[in-house]
């Protein structure tokens, strides 16, 4: 997967000169997916959910 996020980071930063960084989403206290409807309905049942929108 490493190679394949590479090349893509790569055609990235040529069409638009900007530089990403590759990070792993689990080393960060982050609240994913803990909802109980999908986002697209509009009803959200978390506190912290509902401040992010």
């Amino acid at each position: 997967m490493a190679k394949r996020l590479s090349w893509v980071n790569e055609i990235a930063r040529k069409r638009c000169g900007a530089r990403f960084e590759l990070v792993n989403l689990k080393e960060y206290n982050l609240a994913l997916i803990e909802e109980p409807i999908t986002a697209s309905q509009g009803k959200y049942s978390k506190e912290h959910t509902k401040y992010g929108r």
